[in-house]
């Protein structure tokens, strides 16, 4: 009786003992879990920081080039271009817009027209410019047409002084003379019995 005892005794303290190591397995587990979420929580702050940086860079680059192309050329307006990053669900929305005498509007509205154009150049030359590795050649075929001849002259200023400063070399297809008049060199190109025929104007 008493071997029974001393059997099924030593039975239940072996059984604690085995018990004993599993929790003790079980709370390794636990912790190196929660190590590793503490390890991914840190990892997803340095990823959202990095993108933050990266996103905040992109947008000083664009911001940046597309006021200064508002305002050097619509000088008598009170105007800028803004972005704006949203988080909605596992996306990142961007929202661009136009902000003048402080109400912000989409560029795409039909006030906006003739600040589209310009914007749209400015933000090809600012993808140009982020992307060094890409041939700097932006080919434009009829810009600024929706800019009005007041503001012309200042656009193609702006065009050729941004050209000089990136290094993006501009080739400008237009039937607008202003335009023409202001190239460093300008082609002319004619169908002649079905054939373009390109000289160049003197």
């Amino acid at each position: 009786m008493s071997t029974d005892i001393l059997s099924k005794a030593k039975s239940l303290f072996d059984m604690s003992d085995y018990i004993n190591n599993e929790i003790q397995k079980l709370n390794k587990r636990a912790e190196d879990a929660d190590n590793i979420a503490v390890i991914y929580k840190q990892a997803q702050v340095i990823l959202q920081n990095a993108a933050d940086g990266i996103q905040n860079a992109i947008k000083t680059a664009l911001t940046s080039l597309c006021t200064a192309a508002l305002k050097d050329v619509f000088h008598d307006k009170d105007v800028s271009f803004g972005i704006e990053f949203h988080q909605q669900k596992n996306a990142t929305v961007v929202e661009m817009y136009i902000e003048e005498d402080g109400i912000r509007y989409d560029p795409l509205e039909s006030r906006g027209h003739g600040m589209a154009d310009l914007l749209t150049f400015a933000l090809r030359v600012s993808v140009l410019a982020l992307q060094p590795t890409l041939r700097k050649v932006l080919i434009l075929d009829e810009p600024f047409t929706r800019i009005s001849e007041e503001y012309r002259d200042r656009a193609i200023e702006f065009v050729k002084e941004v050209s000089a400063k990136t290094g993006v070399q501009i080739i400008l297809v237009t039937h607008i003379p202003e335009l023409a008049r202001n190239a460093d060199k300008v082609f002319n190109v004619k169908m002649v019995d079905g054939i373009s025929c390109v000289t160049e104007q003197e």
